[in-house]
C-alpha cells in the first residue's frame, strides 16, 4: 500500500550542449543515458520527501544534456528518514518517475529543434 503520494516536480537544473563532431558509425547506437537518484527527508516536516534526480544523456556528434530534477512526495503520516526511504524503495518509485522524466527530456530535446530522442525504458 502506497501511503505518499507526488506533489511536486521541480527542476532544478538544466544543461544542454550541442555537439558538432564527426562520430563514426551510427550516432544514435551510441547514445547513453544515466540517472542516479537521492533520497532526503525534512527534518522541518517529516510527513515530507524529496528525490533528486540526476540526468546525463549523452548523444555523440549532437548534443549533451545534463541536469538535476526534485520530486516532492507527501507522506500521510509523519515517518522517520528509514521508514520514509524503505517505502519509497517498495513502490519502485523509480519506475513511477521514469513517464515524468521521459516527457519532460523528449520535449526538451525535441523543443531544441532536434527528433525525438530514442530515451530506453526503464524495466525490472
Amino acid at each position: 500500500m502506497m501511503d505518499f503520494r507526488l506533489i511536486k516536480m521541480q527542476v532544478l537544473s538544466m544543461n544542454f550542449h550541442e555537439e558538432h563532431e564527426e562520430v563514426e558509425g551510427d550516432s544514435k547506437k551510441a547514445s547513453m543515458l544515466k540517472i542516479d537518484a537521492a533520497m532526503e527527508a525534512s527534518i522541518d516536516s517529516p510527513a515530507y520527501a524529496r528525490m533528486v534526480i540526476s540526468i546525463e544523456l549523452n548523444a555523440p556528434g549532437r548534443y549533451n544534456l545534463d541536469g538535476k530534477i526534485a520530486f516532492i512526495f507527501k507522506f500521510k503520516e509523519k515517518t522517520s528518514e528509514e521508514e520514509l526511504e524503505k517505502m519509497l524503495l517498495e513502490a519502485d518509485t523509480e519506475r513511477l518517475l521514469y513517464p515524468y522524466i521521459n516527457t519532460y527530456l523528449t520535449n526538451f530535446i525535441m523543443g531544441a529543434g532536434y527528433a525525438r530522442p530514442g530515451i530506453p525504458l526503464i524495466l525490472k
